[in-house]
């Protein structure tokens, strides 16, 4: 059984998005993780120590980094506007605060509770993390590797 939601953006396989409640995906971009990271500094180290922080590192070490299928949740916002597009976007490389939570333009505009909350059973993480890419997967025994003070 296959827990994913996948979009297309002109013929593109898009990013799975997650479960996120406060942002309007028809409105808001992405900003890149450095803006995160000016008002979310412990958050920032959490992820610096993950394995998100290397997602399209280990694509690259298994020759994959040019694969849309696996882009799509190696990087932030594939497919998306606004979302990564190689070199010109280094703040979405990896998997980083808004591939979880999602763009943040309207959060950095106007900063409060709320923004990109996730359900606390990790449906949010299915998005990506399914059978077929990832067979270990337990939310309860990864979720301690990422917690950065979210539910």
């Amino acid at each position: 059984r296959r827990h994913t939601r996948y979009g297309t953006v002109t013929g593109v396989q898009t990013c799975a998005l997650p479960i996120f409640t406060g942002v309007d995906r028809a409105v808001a971009r992405y900003v890149g993780v450095e803006a995160c990271a000016a008002c979310h500094p412990a958050a920032r180290a959490a992820w610096e120590q993950s394995g998100h922080r290397h997602a399209l590192d280990a694509l690259r070490e298994k020759s994959a980094a040019f694969n849309p299928a696996c882009l799509r949740c190696h990087v932030t916002g594939f497919g998306h506007p606004s979302g990564w597009a190689g070199a010109a976007t280094p703040g979405l490389t990896d998997v980083q605060c808004e591939a979880c939570h999602g763009p943040g333009s309207q959060h950095v505009a106007a900063p409060g509770p709320g923004y990109g909350t996730l359900p606390e059973s990790g449906a949010a993480c299915v998005a990506c993390h399914t059978w077929e890419n990832s067979p270990d997967y337990r939310w309860d025994a990864y979720w301690p590797k990422i917690t950065h003070g979210q539910g």
